[in-house]
Parts: C-alpha cells; structure tokens; sequence
C-alpha cells in the first residue's frame, strides 16, 4: 500500500524559501526586481469599465498599490491564462480573497488595482474582456514597449511563465515572481502580501502546535464542515450582490454508508487544483452508472475537497468550473487541515490524500499527491472492498 513520506513533517520553512519572491530568472527576460522603481511608460489599456484608455502608469495607479502580470498570451493559446486571469479576478479585483468581513469592496477600488499586460492585439484583448467581463485593466502591447520597461524583451511561446509583481503607492515593487504558472501556492503567496500591505489580519490559524500523526488503521478524526451547494442549504450568504446556499454535515454522519475522499489542495482557482477537481467530477460521472451494475464503486462514495478559502471564491469557482459532484469545503480557519496534517503556516494546505473507509478508518493516505502520477492508485483504493 502506498504511503510517502509525511509532508508534515518536513520544515515549512523550506516552502517559504520556495514561493517567496527571487524566483530564478531567464537571462533574456531577468524581470525587474523587489525594491525597483517601476518606469511610468504610456499604455493603451481598456479599463475596469470596458472603457478604451491610454494613459502612463503612474497616472493610470493613482497612488494605489497595483498587482501586475505579464503573460505571454491571454487567449486559449496559453494553458494557464484562464485560470490565471479569473484568479486575479475573483481573488483581487473583485476582492474575494479579503472577504466581506474586511469590507475590501470598497478598498479595492480606493486603494488598490490590478493590471494584466499581453502581446496579444488591441482586438484580441477587447473580444476577451467581451467574453470574461473580467474587472481589472487589460493592456495591449504587441510591440513589448511595456513589457521591455519591465525587463521583460521577448516570448518565446504562449506557455511561458508570467511574471508578476506587487507595486506599492509609491511605485516601488514589494513582490516579484518571474516564473508564475498559476500555482496555487504562488497565488497565496500574493494574497498573503496583500493581506500585509494592508495590515489585514489573516482569518486562518497560525501557530506551533505539534501535529498529531495519522496513519493508514488509525480512526479518522471527525470534523464538521460547510460547502457551497446549490441544494439542502442549512444557511444562505451574499456575496458580490448575489445569494447563496451553503449546506453543512459531519465526515461521521458517512460512517457505515460510504467511503470519503479528503483532498487537501492550496488554493481554487490554480492550474493543478482545476486539473485535480475535474478528474474527481469526470470519475464520478463515469462511475456513478455502473452502481445500477453493483459495481462496488458508485454512489457510495463522497469527495471532499478541502481548501484555505472562503465561499465568495468558492462558489465562484464552482460555477466556473460546472462541478456538481465534488463538494468544495470551506476551511476558512485552517482547523481541519491542521486536523490532518496537512496545513502549512504560511496560508495554504498541502497536497494530501485520506480515504477513509466505512468503518471510519484511514485506508489509504498520500502525503504528496500528484493527480496525473497517482490517480491510478487512488482508484484502486476506491474500488477494492
């Protein structure tokens, strides 16, 4: 049985060195860099508004602060630019990442901005933002005038790295990443130095408690949990002006009727967190027939994917994606992860996988998973008896 070795572990302080900023860089696009003065070069840009603008830089912020991304193709051509785009999005124009309870909705447009350059045309760029209605600034810069003032001289192909920077009010950059492919665990960094530019106290738990070790016999640990459903609601909430259904349950209420996937990922809306979620939904849309045959999998089974979040992202994402089998569970404070293992201090979970049978025990744990490498065996685990 497969079992790797407890990421719980090992020094988190490793995975700050790891996603905090000074990301190795390509001698032809080296980026500028935390500390640099960013250059007040003229872009033409649509605002927030859909509105045509061209404006310089400086004048464009404001003096607000201005998360800014380089991508080299925002069209369907770069694998990781939809994911990116509606993550910047969700998270930080509309301000989903700092919740209602910081009141951000107003902040974010009194203090703070977003930017997103491309080499993509000026027409390419207006049919994206017909299609998304994304609320941030969309920059059309075929020629790399804007992209060259940056460090940034040529792209090689639409899959290449962003690069990405937090710029303060007074135009000095306070974060850099020139190697960002979506990662969860990069776009909670961000969050976390936006969460400190603003002085927002984070709602998840940090502290230095000892982690209890679980291995495969041991009882799983039961723990309440909300996630965002479209039915059998137990309170509603609002969020960008829309309401929404929240349902509640306890992992013992499954015990004796099905088996349970718990899988921890860092954050909605990344690359590899969409690719792990929408394998779980195909699987069950392909399994769920073959209970009518007695197949041993089916509709006995539940997936949970846990994450560091809120509902405003989550049902976002949700709705983006078109789930309707994966149950997207809300751990705002970090309290079932850490039950598990599987929090990191810095802000986001670990990827981890428990089963837990219908006895209630762990039957298979995967402290590091990897959804194109281990799926296979996942499924195995839940087909046996």
């Amino acid at each position: 049985m497969k079992h790797k070795i407890a990421l719980h572990l090992l020094p988190y302080l490793l995975l700050a060195f790891t996603f905090i900023p000074n990301s190795i860089k390509s001698s032809d696009n080296p980026g500028l860099n935390v500390g640099e003065t960013i250059p007040n070069i003229e872009i033409r840009y649509f605002g927030t508004a859909a509105n045509e603008m061209t404006n310089r830089i400086y004048e464009m912020k404001e003096n607000k602060h201005l998360l800014i991304a380089f991508m080299p193709d925002i069209t369907s051509a770069n694998k990781y630019s939809e994911v990116m785009a509606s993550a910047f999005d969700v998270y930080f124009s509309k301000g989903a990442a700092f919740g209602s309870r910081y009141e951000f909705s107003g902040l974010s447009k009194e203090h703070f901005d977003v930017l997103i350059v491309t080499p993509n045309s000026f027409e390419a760029t207006k049919n994206i933002l017909s299609q998304k209605y994304y609320d941030f600034n969309l920059a059309s810069d075929p020629e790399l005038n804007i992209s060259k003032s940056f460090g940034i001289n040529s792209w090689n192909s639409a899959n290449e790295p962003s690069h990405v920077y937090i710029v303060d009010k007074d135009n000095k950059i306070i974060y850099a990443d020139h190697d960002y492919k979506g990662q969860g665990e990069k776009l909670m960094v961000i969050q976390s130095k936006l969460f400190e530019a603003f002085k927002i106290e984070p709602e998840f738990i940090i502290s230095n408690e000892n982690y209890k070790p679980l291995f495969t016999g041991d009882t799983a640990p039961d723990f309440e949990f909300s996630y965002y459903s479209n039915t059998a609601p137990d309170f509603e909430y609002s969020y960008f002006g829309e309401t929404g259904t929240v349902a509640k349950s306890f992992l013992s209420k499954y015990k004796g009727e099905k088996k349970i996937v718990i899988a921890f990922y860092p954050a909605p809306f990344s690359y590899s967190c969409a690719m792990e979620v929408r394998t779980f939904e195909s699987y069950v849309d392909q399994t769920l027939p073959n209970k009518i045959k007695n197949s041993n999998i089916g509709d006995d089974f539940e997936i949970l994917m846990v994450s560091v979040s809120n509902f405003g992202i989550l049902s976002s994402w949700k709705k983006e994606l078109g789930l309707k089998n994966v149950k997207l569970v809300n751990d705002s404070k970090g309290s079932i992860s850490k039950l598990y293992n599987s929090y990191n201090s810095l802000g986001w979970n670990a990827r981890t996988i428990f089963v837990v049978d219908k006895d209630g025990k762990l039957s298979y744990i995967d402290w590091d998973y990897d959804v194109e490498k281990d799926f296979d065996l996942l499924k195995q685990q839940l087909a046996a008896n």
